[in-house]
């Protein structure tokens, strides 16, 4: 430029940069104040600063322009007025951004509060929140709607925890919460039942998350509360399957013991009378060789008598196994007719009085009643009778006695058959009406057994409709006693018991097969 010094256009540019920052800084102040981001004491100080200025400058500037005193009062009024539109600007400024900052704030908790409120009400968990200071619970709809709680808001955490939870879980829950406040465990976290609306249970997973103050005080805490009831029913279902199966594994493997017991015995069963046979067979064959078995008459005659005890065992023991896979299999059916009771219980007794006696045992024979018919099958009331006689004769020792009591109960039939002998433990009381099972499972026990002798006399009362139960002492002897029910078959004639009464020798000789004579 010419005619112009290059440094005074270089003074002008700086003063040009500086008018333009001060006017930008101005803009940028003006603008933030505007869009009020400038806080309040900011813009108070800034006020204050260029209101200090104004009144200074501008009465400097008054004194040295303005002479005359009544336009200097005018100009001073004009200024007064100046600077208090400006302060009722400001203070308009301020009052209208707070006002408007708190209705922001209004709103903003309206919404914060109709938010919480929404998640509050329809989460698929059961949320509340519970201010511990006032004791107030809040919880959400969902959950009232599972427990039937019409209330959203409770007044008494307790008392509604007590209602709720159920009775069995309510004491664990409360301590779990406890120990939680209290610092004992670091998480809140416990599966529990409910009572549910409708009156069913309901299995729920609770999780809670505390607050705390500076001073480490519990104020608040907020947590869910998870419907488990299905995957609760699931497990409690596979672990009931499980249980099942564990116990069905148990008995598997306690039945195959059994099961080998059982053939062991039965093998010693079968082995020991073909033993006794062989040998008494082999004993007379060397007789007959040596042409003694005309001198050994009387040897012979007890040789025999012993092959025949032991062919009556095998026998028994045949039959029994027989009858037993018969009922299992459905195969023995009774034939019911209407006979007297009476008769046929005392003949029995009878019969076996004399081999009782020679064994030194006494045997005792008692009714309340002469005559009593009922519908059973006298073969099998023989069986179960004479079997019941064998077990007290075997384990009576000498000097002992036997007593069969039978008792008319009017609707039923009591027949007690008692003994002195050995007894039986109290847990195996239930264990002798078991198959295989005996007292005494060794096979040198005193007493021969294959172990299903009571197994089938409990099946055949069983097949009558009756019961059958024991009442024994260790060393203090044993009662059995059969309930057999007094019914009649209708288009029935009462039977005489005298066509099996021929019977009675033969099959005593079988069921006391293995009670061997005193020698």
């Amino acid at each position: 430029m010419p005619g112009i010094p290059l440094m005074k256009i270089q003074k002008l540019k700086r003063r040009s940069k500086v008018r333009y920052g001060i006017l930008k800084r101005l803009r940028t102040i003006l603008k933030e104040l505007f869009q009020k981001k400038v806080p309040a004491f900011k813009i108070v100080f800034i006020y204050a600063l260029v209101g200090g200025l104004w009144i200074v400058l501008s009465d400097k500037l008054l004194d040295i322009s303005v002479k005359d005193k009544a336009l200097y009062t005018q100009i001073a009024i004009f200024k007064g007025w100046i600077y208090v539109i400006g302060t009722a600007l400001m203070l308009y400024s301020l009052i209208s951004r707070h006002m408007a900052q708190i209705q922001r704030s209004k709103e903003e908790l309206v919404k914060s509060e109709e938010k919480y409120r929404l998640v509050i009400e329809n989460t698929t968990d059961g949320l509340w929140d519970w201010d511990i200071k006032s004791d107030q619970l809040v919880i959400s709809k969902k959950w009232r709607m599972k427990i039937g709680y019409k209330r959203s808001k409770i007044l008494g955490a307790g008392s509604f925890w007590k209602e709720v939870v159920h009775p069995d879980d309510y004491e664990q829950v409360s301590m779990h919460m406890k120990d939680y406040l209290s610092g004992k465990i670091d998480s809140y976290r416990i599966e529990f039942r409910a009572k549910g609306k409708d009156g069913k249970t309901i299995w729920f997973l609770g999780c809670g998350q505390a607050v705390w103050d500076e001073d480490g005080n519990p104020i608040r805490m907020l947590g869910t509360h998870t419907d488990i009831t299905k995957r609760k029913i699931t497990e409690l279902t596979l672990q009931k399957t499980m249980d099942e199966n564990k116990r069905l594994l148990n008995e598997a493997i306690e039945y195959d013991k059994l099961k080998t017991e059982f053939f062991t015995n039965l093998s010693h069963e079968f082995r020991t009378p073909l033993n006794v046979i062989l040998g008494t067979i082999q004993l007379m064959d060397i007789y007959q060789k040596k042409g003694e078995l005309l001198d050994k008459g009387n040897k012979i005659s007890k040789y025999v008598h012993m092959m025949k005890q032991n062919c009556y065992r095998l026998v028994r023991l045949v039959n029994n196994l027989i009858d037993i896979t018969r009922i299992d299999t459905g195969f023995l059916e009774l034939q019911l007719r209407n006979h007297n009771i009476v008769s046929i219980v005392e003949q029995i007794t009878l019969s076996v009085a004399d081999f009782v006696e020679n064994k030194g045992v006494s045997l005792e024979f008692d009714t309340d009643t002469e005559e009593k018919f009922i519908a059973c099958d006298a073969d099998k009331i023989e069986r179960v009778i004479l079997n019941l006689l064998s077990n007290a004769v075997k384990y009576t020792e000498k000097g002992g006695s036997i007593k069969v009591h039978l008792c008319d109960k009017g609707d039923t039939i009591n027949i007690s058959i008692s003994d002195t002998g050995i007894g039986i433990p109290e847990d195996k009381k239930e264990v002798i009406f078991e198959r295989f099972r005996q007292v005494n499972t060794s096979l040198t026990r005193e007493c021969e057994g294959s172990g299903i002798g009571l197994c089938l006399v409990k099946s055949l009362v069983e097949m009558h409709k009756g019961k059958i139960r024991v009442n024994s002492s260790l060393g203090m002897g044993s009662e059995f006693i059969i309930e057999l029910p007094a019914e009649k078959l209708p288009d029935e004639f009462d039977s005489s018991v005298s066509n099996v009464e021929k019977a009675y020798v033969e099959r005593i000789r079988v069921e006391f097969s293995d009670i061997y004579p005193n020698t």
